[in-house]
């Protein structure tokens, strides 16, 4: 199944509320060995760096909330790094899923671009939303998360197809035959931050080498070792394939 091509197909809520996507997503495109797995183990590093550092900051308890939160895949995470978990999205399917791992997660069905929660928040999520969702929604998602905010809170995101590293080259030859792929690279996001009156902390990338290679069973070992020396390196980050951005308020 291509997810992309079929989320333009249909509304965004109409996917992902379908129990066979929701399934799909959480059983076999994060199966154990895949490589959207891999991405995420190295995300989940980046997360349990950057939380203390928050924490650090703020000098308060943590208010947290995971915006379209999916199958509960990082506030799993953090509900156990924070001192209250919501998780929000509009996939009951996918909260389903969610419910099973989140132990310490309120979870709710919302769209929170139409019905604000009427609370601030001090560490807000976002993974895997933004280049998913269309323009408009992804405008009106980030305006929103904006109200939710406190004004010196925190809100992480992730743009999983930088359109600088391999995954962004490909797409572009994809787009000669008529195929559409959405990425975006540093710039872009940049701009899009900032028409939504939101600034860049700092950002930080994994995945370098094509995922394609990483079909080569034999071979997969090696490339994840190199892959996550690279994450290491933040002169890398500007041509990685996943980028995840620590932001604030203007």
């Amino acid at each position: 199944m291509n997810r992309k091509r079929d989320i333009k197909k249909n509304s965004y809520v109409d996917f992902f509320n379908n129990r066979k996507v929701a399934e799909n997503y959480e059983y076999q495109e994060y199966a154990k060995d895949s490589y959207p797995q891999f991405i995420w183990e190295l995300e989940k590093k980046f997360l349990m760096n950057e939380i203390p550092k928050i924490k650090k900051t703020l000098k308060r308890k943590i208010n947290y909330l995971d915006v379209a939160c999916g199958t509960g895949r990082v506030a799993s995470i953090l509900e156990n790094h924070v001192n209250k978990s919501t998780g929000v999205d509009v996939s009951e399917e996918m909260l389903k899923i969610a419910g099973e791992k989140c132990h310490a997660t309120i979870l709710k069905k919302i769209d929170i671009t139409k019905n604000r929660l009427n609370v601030e928040y001090d560490l807000i999520t976002c993974f895997r939303f933004i280049l998913n969702a269309d323009k408009k929604l992804r405008i009106d998602m980030l305006k929103s998360i904006h109200t939710h905010m406190k004004k010196d809170s925190f809100l992480i995101i992730t743009i999983h197809a930088n359109k600088f590293s391999t995954t962004g080259f490909f797409a572009c030859i994809y787009r000669i035959f008529g195929k559409k792929y959405n990425h975006s690279s540093y710039s872009q996001t940049k701009k899009l931050l900032n028409k939504t009156s939101f600034k860049i902390v700092h950002y930080w990338g994994v995945g370098f080498l094509p995922r394609v290679l990483y079909k080569i069973k034999s071979i997969r070992r090696l490339l994840k070792m190199i892959d996550e020396l690279l994450s290491r390196w933040s002169i890398f980050r500007r041509i990685s394939y996943n980028q995840m951005f620590v932001v604030r308020k203007k």
